[in-house]
């Protein structure tokens, strides 16, 4: 992995302005130079991957979506493709995304600045609202990509969007989603045979599917683990996603459409 160039004086900003959570001036201008900082990173460097020394840094400038001021806006809508494309170019930044940078950002979130949920709900709606639309518009990409190489699994532009579903059940949750989600499965020749662990959230979306071979997939990724699901892993992962699905399945049971009359 290429070293980022000058990470020590951007870190020292971050761990200066986390010092003193109360001087807005000085978590402002730490996010400012952190999106700065990695929109002058050459393209080659990874953002997230390998336990990237960039973690903080993209914490602290992903903060830049709780701004609404103009400035700040203008800045933001110049940083989206530039992080898109860093998290596009490579899927295990895309799955680190979604896994240890969540966790850091919430980490910083309550216990460096003391924000509460209902505080952040906004700021994780629009991130949300982000990846949804950049991964929508990478499925349909990978769609296009299957129809002309072979072997397209092992193409990043297929295997991004495909992993990121994986790590990202609540993208999968969405309809508009899943239904491109499983139309790029159903067209690939083969699929991987290395399933990791952090596959597992979106593995619970599939073994509920009504497509055999959807679900058969689900379940190969549940085998593939050596240890049950810990506590944290759950809560973490898991939790928010099986109870979304038990809900839908409990308004399909109560549906007043599954009542049929019978002609007497």
């Amino acid at each position: 992995m290429t070293t980022p160039p000058d990470l020590d004086a951007i870190l020292q900003q971050i761990s200066l302005a986390h010092s003193s959570p109360d001087d807005e001036s000085l978590t402002e201008s730490s996010i400012i130079a952190s999106v700065s900082y990695l929109q002058h990173l050459p393209s080659e460097i990874h953002w997230l991957c390998q336990s990237s020394p960039l973690l903080p840094v993209v914490v602290q400038a992903i903060q830049l979506w709780g701004y609404g001021e103009p400035p700040a806006r203008a800045t933001l809508s110049k940083f989206k493709p530039v992080l898109a494309h860093a998290l596009n170019q490579c899927p295990d930044c895309s799955v680190e995304w979604h896994t240890t940078f969540r966790r850091e950002l919430k980490r910083v979130f309550t216990e460096v600045y003391g924000y509460d949920e209902v505080s952040t709900s906004e700021f994780y709606t629009a991130l949300q609202e982000w990846d949804a639309k950049r991964v929508i518009e990478e499925l349909q990409n990978a769609l296009k990509v299957v129809e002309r190489i072979p072997m397209a699994w092992k193409h990043v532009e297929v295997k991004g969007p495909m992993m990121e579903g994986l790590a990202a059940p609540n993208l999968l949750l969405r309809e508009n989603v899943f239904k491109l989600w499983k139309e790029l499965f159903d067209q690939l020749q083969k699929l991987p045979e290395d399933i990791g662990d952090k596959w597992l959230p979106g593995a619970l979306m599939l073994i509920f599917d009504g497509n055999f071979h959807v679900r058969n997939f689900g379940e190969r990724i549940f085998k593939a683990r050596d240890t049950k699901i810990s506590v944290s892993e759950f809560e973490t992962g898991l939790d928010r996603t099986l109870t979304e699905l038990l809900t839908r399945g409990v308004q399909k049971v109560f549906s007043p459409n599954i009542f049929l009359t019978v002609d007497q």
